[in-house]
């Protein structure tokens, strides 16, 4: 693997009946502010988490050159539905009020998934 060209921290997303985590992958090229990808991985709200689907995640941030954050959304069979669509839109909210102190421009947000995570 080359080295990342993107710098990963994480955040902590206030949802209803607690919180979920949130990883924060940012472009090291240039001041920014940066668009802004909200993205939400696949596994049927059932399986998989950020570290399966880290790669495609780091990658959109490294060749779309902006600030990706990757949901972890709480799962199912758990956290029955709507759990999982409630943390995903909470989180995108929270992204719309966070992107500046994220490096991210809130003018140009958008959403993506994979599998499960793109319905």
């Amino acid at each position: 693997m080359p080295p990342a060209q993107v710098d990963t921290t994480g955040k902590s997303i206030p949802v209803a009946g607690g919180s979920i985590h949130a990883r924060v992958y940012t472009p090291q090229t240039g001041p920014g502010p940066f668009p802004v990808i909200v993205y939400y991985h696949g596994g049927g709200w059932v399986i998989a988490n950020l570290d399966t689907y880290n790669a495609s995640a780091q990658g959109l941030a490294e060749q779309a050159g902006a600030v990706v954050i990757s949901v972890a959304y709480r799962q199912g069979p758990e956290h029955k539905f709507p759990t999982a669509h409630n943390d995903s839109y909470a989180a995108y909210e929270w992204v719309l009020r966070n992107a500046t102190s994220l490096k991210g421009d809130p003018k140009r947000v958008a959403l993506v998934g994979e599998s499960a995570g793109a319905i």
